[in-house]
Formats: C-alpha cells, sequence, structure tokens
C-alpha cells in the first residue's frame, strides 16, 4: 500500500458500503470483494467474472479482538451467518484463523440466496492478511470474496495481476498488499452435515 494507507482502507471501506467491488489481498490470493448482505453487489461479482450463480461464494470475516489472553470469541462474529456451530468447528477456528482455512456450515436464515448459489449452506473464513483484516474490521461486516480473476482463469497473486484481468473495470478499487505469501486457495472443511 502507498503512503495514505489509512485513506486507502476508508475509501474501500466507502466503495463496499456504496455496493461496489474492491480487490484486495489475502494471505493466499486476492480476492474481488463485495458487501454479503446487498445482493446487488454480490451480482456485480458474478457478472466480473463470468462466474456461474449456482457457484457460492465465500463470505470473509474479521477476527474478533481477544476476549482474554488466550481465547478468541468467534461465537458473536460467527453467528449471523452460520447455524450449528460445534465444539469441533471451534477447534479447527481457535487454531487455524485468522488464516487459509473455510469452514462450511448450515446456513443462518438471514444468509442471502445470491451468495449461497442457491445452498443451505455458507463458506466462512477469516484471513491472514493484515490489510484483509484492516478492511474487514473498518467495513464491519462480511465480504463475499472469489479469487479476483475471470471464471476458469489463474487466481491472481499480485495486484498487477487483478488489473490486468480486469482492465475492462478501469474504476476497480484495488488494495495492493504486495505477493501473496500462500498462492492457492484456502483449504476447505465441510462442517454442514453433522458427520465429523
Amino acid at each position: 500500500m502507498s503512503v495514505n494507507h489509512s485513506a486507502l482502507i476508508e475509501e474501500a471501506v466507502k466503495t463496499l458500503q456504496a455496493g461496489d467491488l474492491v480487490a484486495f489481498p489475502t494471505e493466499t490470493v486476492y480476492g474481488l470483494g463485495a458487501d454479503a448482505k446487498n445482493p446487488e453487489a454480490i451480482k456485480k461479482i458474478f457478472s466480473a467474472k463470468g462466474r456461474p450463480s449456482n457457484h457460492p461464494l465465500i463470505v470473509h470475516i474479521a477476527a474478533p479482538e481477544k476476549s482474554s489472553e488466550s481465547n478468541t470469541d468467534w461465537t458473536d462474529v460467527l453467528s449471523p451467518w452460520v447455524r450449528d456451530l460445534s465444539e469441533d468447528a471451534l477447534k479447527l477456528i481457535n487454531t487455524f484463523w485468522p488464516g487459509p482455512l473455510t469452514l462450511v456450515f448450515k446456513k443462518d436464515n438471514s444468509v442471502l440466496f445470491e451468495l449461497t448459489g442457491g445452498q443451505n449452506t455458507v463458506a466462512i473464513r477469516s484471513p491472514a492478511h493484515p490489510i484483509a483484516q484492516e478492511l474487514l474490521h473498518h467495513f464491519q461486516g462480511g465480504v463475499v470474496a472469489p479469487s479476483a480473476n475471470r471464471f476458469g482463469k489463474v487466481s491472481p497473486t499480485r495486484a498487477a495481476h487483478v488489473r490486468s484481468e480486469f482492465q475492462d473495470i478501469p474504476h476497480l478499487k484495488i488494495l495492493d498488499g504486495g505477493d501473496c505469501d500462500v498462492g492457492i486457495e484456502s483449504t476447505i472443511i465441510d462442517f454442514s452435515s453433522g458427520d465429523q
């Protein structure tokens, strides 16, 4: 990011609030983000990527502040999104979040049909990249963010890749966080069936 870091984050937050898209870095790949509670913004992701609308999106959330020296309380953060948060899921969350792990849960009834591809599940992740966390904390909500590339193309690991991929969207806001550390998508574990 450049000299005026907090101004860029604030501008990105306003862009999301206005229902527009923001590309941002995670530790895995760059994501193309939209407000997870705005159906019109979510449709813009599918349109920009050329992605089939029955492919669900991952909701990215900010890590909560630590409630004690060793424990972070994820329950309140997850409650607007998921049902049936198991002890096993919480063990994984407390061990690997923020980080490159996506968990799939039965969705809360308030979760938009547009982001789940019509399924009764929702995928959630808390990325470890500091810029992603700062954006999510300031936005104070979930951001759906598939990889910032056209459907079927290689996922971007640099801001320049995103700009090149979406040259036809010149106003696309891109937060440049340098190269992604991991370079491949997150691991996905499904907790939606109740099977352990």
